[in-house]
């Protein structure tokens, strides 16, 4: 057991002289496996090693067992403990997680605050050892294999993983327990691992007994083979990605800026509304079309882990619409997880992510729009909404008698009140919205009297209206309509500011 641990440690260049390493142990049989190979290795390859250890508080008295276990075993050899206590369900409410998602982003958190206070010698790195063996890995092969996993998931768990290892992914749970009995060691029982409850437990304890008994002896075996090669065409086929990304793909977080510089001024604070802070990226058509389907698909969710900031929730449908939009005629729009929004241009697709943009429901929607406020105030009410970041205050009074000093800031506008007449709403535009600009009661569709503007394309959906029913009463920040202003013969007037 050592020995093989020992070679797959130095296969995958883990660990080095003056490392400091980290060991999860639960008191299971797996991580008291880690534990007894880590101490043995230590002296022979010049690491320090420490403990730690994560209560969930999920077990109550069998849980505190487990922790007093690990404890005593740790001082009886003089290895470093320390113990965390996370209240896995409070976390798991707060985080909108699954228990079993909650618990592991708990014992990883732990981990990586114990790495973080570690100073290592000249030389040295902080590792964090974790006890998943083989059939851990066929696990987690086989999950995301069912669930639809791209070629990262099918790649299972990394020997490596920056600052993470896996020494034991080269043996599997028999020769653990074996050694375990060879040493007289005892371990824990979670009785959480006997439930059906969660999806891995039934592949552990259904599917894996099925392809090792009645399909193959060495089914796990073989499908670690598998993985591992998947990682190599992996590393493989992400370098070529970096590649086609680079001439696929520009970064500019003014790109939206200075195009609508073009504007007129009359619009600076509009432009600035909807450009600061926000990063836009461009895919270019003419490069994008010259790839490999692969790696065009590659290159499309490499794009949207860009914006997103990370991979949950970014499924194969989203690269495919992603790169479908390429297709389809300038102008249609595309809503992504976190806010993502992928605009049809004629070089390409803008991609940008709305600031502070949460978790989307994986619905595909282009014709979706912002969420709509309804408006309800009387005479004498003051009202304050928000939307797409933006406070919108709402002030109805009664017309006062002398004469009236109507603002002229671009963003704070007076109404005549008495004029609406379905409801008023704040939201972006559809389809049919109009407006009236002149004296004479003309109205003009909203996306031409945008046109006239010079307002982008790209920012057109951005722009706040206040809407009755498709009448447009303003366009924050760009024009006013001529039938809802304020007149001689007006009664109650509503103030609307919007910063």
């Amino acid at each position: 057991m050592v020995n093989t641990v020992k070679e797959y440690i130095r296969k995958y260049h883990m660990l080095a002289e003056n490392d400091i390493v980290i060991a999860g142990v639960s008191g299971g049989a797996d991580s008291m496996c880690l534990l007894l190979v880590l101490e043995e290795l230590k002296e022979q390859m010049g690491f320090d090693l420490s403990v730690v250890h994560v209560n969930h508080m999920l077990r109550g008295e069998a849980a505190d067992a487990d922790e007093e276990y690990v404890e005593g075993f740790c001082q009886a050899r003089g290895i470093p403990f320390e113990a965390f206590h996370i209240d896995v369900a409070q976390l798991a409410d707060e985080r909108k997680l699954s228990t079993e998602e909650a618990g592991r982003a708990a014992r990883r958190e732990a981990f990586a605050k114990a790495a973080r206070r570690c100073t290592p010698e000249a030389g040295g790195r902080v590792r964090i050892a974790l006890a998943h063996h083989q059939e851990d890995n066929a696990e987690t092969f086989l999950l995301n294999l069912a669930r639809g996993s791209r070629l990262r998931g099918l790649g299972g768990i990394s020997p490596v993983n920056g600052e993470w290892i896996h020494p034991l992914l080269c043996v599997g749970r028999g020769k653990i327990e074996k050694f375990l009995e060879e040493k007289r060691v005892s371990y824990c029982m979670d009785a959480t691992n006997l439930e059906d409850t969660y999806t891995r437990n039934r592949i552990r304890r259904k599917i894996l007994p099925v392809l090792t008994e009645q399909v193959n002896s060495r089914a796990v075996e073989h499908i670690n083979s598998a993985a591992a090669q998947l990682r190599e065409i992996r590393r493989y086929l992400d370098a070529q990605t970096e590649e086609a990304y680079r001439h696929c793909c520009i970064k500019k977080e003014e790109a939206v800026t200075q195009k609508y510089k073009e504007a007129s001024e009359d619009s600076d604070a509009l432009k600035r509304s909807h450009t600061e802070g926000k990063m836009c990226l461009i895919l270019l058509k003419e490069s994008f079309d010259k790839l490999d389907g692969l790696i065009r698909s590659m290159v499309g969710y490499r794009v949207l882990e860009e914006m997103a900031g990370q991979a949950k929730d970014l499924e194969e449908c989203h690269v495919d619409a992603l790169c479908a939009l390429m297709e389809k005629q300038v102008g249609r729009r595309l809503i992504l997880p976190y806010g993502i929004r992928a605009l049809r241009t004629y070089g390409g697709i803008e991609i940008r992510r709305e600031e502070n943009g949460q978790r989307m429901p994986k619905r595909l929607d282009e014709t979706a729009g912002l969420p709509e406020v309804k408006v309800q105030i009387k005479p004498g009410e003051t009202k304050e909404y928000i939307l797409k970041n933006r406070t919108i205050v709402l002030k109805a009074f009664l017309r006062p008698e002398e004469a009236l000093d109507i603002p002229k800031k671009t963003y704070t506008k007076w109404f005549d009140y008495d004029i609406i007449e379905q409801g008023l709403s704040i939201r972006t535009r559809r389809a049919g919205d109009e407006i009236v600009f002149d004296g004479m009661g003309n109205t003009q569709k909203l996306k031409k009297m945008l046109i006239n503007e010079k307002i982008p394309s790209q920012l057109r959906d951005e722009i706040l209206l206040v809407a009755d029913g498709n009448r447009i009463l303003w366009a924050a920040g760009v024009r006013q309509s001529k039938a809802y202003q304020v007149t001689e013969h007006t009664k109650n007037i509503l103030e609307i500011t919007v910063r």
